[in-house]
């Protein structure tokens, strides 16, 4: 609907970076940090209907 959800997931999933502002999580500033390291907190992002493990909750995913 172009609120812009899915920049904002990018965006904390480290592409593209943010311009301004700082990405918090967990306690740990992961604005700068490289997109291989985001994925090691955790973070990533699976996009909608994209059925990656279909047996698995979102969880287990």
């Amino acid at each position: 609907n172009g609120a812009g959800k899915s920049t904002l997931m990018m965006t904390i999933c480290g592409s593209p970076q943010a311009r301004a502002g700082k990405i918090i999580f967990d306690g740990v500033d992961i604005t700068k940090m490289p997109t291989h390291l985001i994925a090691r907190e955790r973070i990533a992002q699976s996009p909608e209907g994209r059925r990656i493990f279909p047996r698995m909750t979102v969880m287990e995913n």
